[in-house]
């Protein structure tokens, strides 16, 4: 039995106004609103990609009707959601875009391109423990993002978001403890130059991935 499922895929390259503007339309007029709060157009694109990715797997696979995405609002800490049993998360980080959603409780999801990086320069984010782990990795500054994935996607499944500081996040065992309530994590391998992970309200998820073409939601590429 199928817990999580996850739809991944690759942000279209090279698009013109036109189809950008036309897979933006296909979208609810409030999502629309928010994402022209960017300004920069690549971020438009991977929250576009997002939410495409999003109705496609709320339609196939949990049976919801196509105008889905119309039903969702935002918790007091800006998470969203659909009123009812199903929870979902979505994460970008350079052109990759995750979309998980589950109906047996809480899910978060998080990505990042991996990258070198000095992890001493986010030393406020992680214990002491943390930091002495990433600096006797060969690799720290991969060591740290992968620590930042499992972190992130912790607080999303928790719906606090930001408003818990990180370094409140113990990303060293699974569960993880959030306000009292346990939180499972685990590593996820989708693209080999991304740190992944997807943090659950419940233990032992059976997670179901399928790559998308996100060119198929862009159908006026083809008109």
């Amino acid at each position: 039995m199928t817990d999580v499922i996850l739809l991944y895929c690759i942000s279209p390259e090279n698009l013109s106004s036109t189809e950008m503007v036309y897979a933006m339309s296909t979208l609810p007029e409030a999502i629309i609103h928010r994402i022209l709060r960017y300004a920069d157009l690549q971020d438009r694109l991977l929250r576009i990609t997002g939410k495409l990715l999003l109705r496609q797997l709320l339609v196939e696979y949990f049976g919801q009707s196509t105008d889905v995405l119309n039903q969702i609002v935002y918790s007091e800490f800006n998470k969203p959601f659909i009123p009812g049993n199903i929870d979902f998360s979505i994460a970008h980080s350079g052109n990759l875009v995750l979309c998980a959603a589950t109906d047996a409780g809480k899910i978060g999801v998080d990505t990042e391109r991996l990258k070198n990086i000095d992890p001493s320069v986010f030393d406020e984010h992680f214990s002491e423990k943390e930091m002495a782990k990433f600096s006797s990795s060969d690799y720290p500054g991969e060591s740290l993002l992968k620590a930042w994935v499992r972190k992130e996607c912790l607080l999303k499944a928790s719906g606090l978001g930001v408003m818990l500081p990180m370094l409140k996040v113990d990303q060293t065992q699974s569960p993880a403890f959030i306000e009292g309530q346990p939180y499972y994590w685990t590593d996820l391998a989708i693209e080999i130059n991304y740190a992944s992970a997807v943090a659950t309200s419940f233990a032992n998820p059976v997670t179901d991935i399928h790559q998308m073409d996100a060119n198929a939601h862009f159908q006026c590429r083809n008109s």
